[in-house]
């Protein structure tokens, strides 16, 4: 039982700074405003349980996989470290560069004739 406590702390903190969920909040909260809030707990709701389901199965079948393939665990250590740096380095310079150009404006679907910016999740 201590192992498993000692896993999900370790985890809990590598991915809680990643995912930051403190932040996200009020994009989620802005995306979703024109949602009930029924609408709005149900797609939450959603993505909680998707988020788990991918944890867990990474969790299970993680180990089973690296030893498949014959990745051992510091080469993947290392490799999530460059994949952090890059995601980092990504949204410096997106960041740097949404300064110098103007948003891309698009049409709303609606046909309201308001203009409205169309970004990915990514950009978050």
């Amino acid at each position: 039982m201590n192992s498993v406590l000692s896993a999900f702390l370790l985890t809990f903190a590598g991915l809680f700074p990643i995912v930051n969920p403190i932040e996200a909040a009020p994009f989620f909260l802005g995306l979703t405003a024109g949602m009930s809030t029924a609408e709005r707990t149900m797609l939450a709701r959603k993505a909680a349980i998707n988020g788990f389901a991918l944890l867990l199965g990474s969790m299970i079948l993680g180990p089973w996989l690296l030893e498949f393939f014959g990745i051992e665990l510091p080469v993947m250590r290392i490799a999530g470290g460059l994949v952090v740096t890059a995601l980092g380095r990504h949204k410096e310079q997106s960041s740097y560069l949404a300064d110098l150009d103007p948003p891309v404006l698009k049409e709303r679907p609606d046909g309201s004739g308001s203009r409205c910016h169309h970004f990915t999740p990514a950009e978050l």
